[in-house]
């Protein structure tokens, strides 16, 4: 069942699905050595990603914190603009662009075309985990998730795949 997008209850699905992984059949579009460097820069990754909107009017500005550990995401919680400051990597997208990412968009190319955007931290770091987060944002984009139904003036996706029932637009989770 579809969580809504930015909560507690989404943010625990995506860190099982983070910690799963890709499965095999998605693991064979792409080769072995690539997963190797993937799961190397996994063992040491140690930094924090706070992922959210682009600030609105619209009311308070809520982020995905992800915390590294380990070799896997030790936790996936919602959290206010203040303690999304305190991450290592603050990243912004519009609403849009989060729901094209759940839509299919490639997230190498939402980085790439600055349709994500480094807001705060080292870039130099970041970049040294590029794959890490487009697989992860893969990972995020895997889990059925509920949008709330946000019109923008000069929005390039339209209301499409709005349900009218609710205010919320489910997006199918990537395969």
């Amino acid at each position: 069942m579809p969580m809504s997008f930015l909560t507690q209850e989404w943010a625990a699905d995506v860190r099982r699905s983070i910690n799963a992984g890709p499965d095999a059949g998605l693991r064979a579009r792409k080769a072995d050595n690539y997963w190797d460097w993937v799961d190397r820069v996994r063992t040491r990754y140690r930094w924090s990603w706070a992922l959210g909107g682009q600030p609105t009017a619209e009311g308070p500005q809520f982020y995905l914190l992800l915390c590294w550990s380990g070799g896997s995401c030790s936790s996936a919680t919602v959290v206010g603009a203040d303690e999304a400051e305190r991450a290592d990597f603050l990243l912004t997208a519009s609403h849009q662009v989060w729901r094209a990412l759940f839509d299919g968009l490639d997230p190498g190319r939402a980085v790439m075309d600055r349709a994500i955007r480094l807001r705060r931290g080292s870039v130099l770091e970041f970049f040294r985990g590029l794959y890490l987060f487009t697989e992860t944002i893969a990972s995020i984009c895997r889990v059925p998730t509920v949008f709330p139904d946000v019109h923008t003036p000069n929005s390039t996706l339209g209301a499409a795949g709005s349900t009218g029932s609710g205010g919320f637009v489910e997006s199918g989770g990537l395969r």
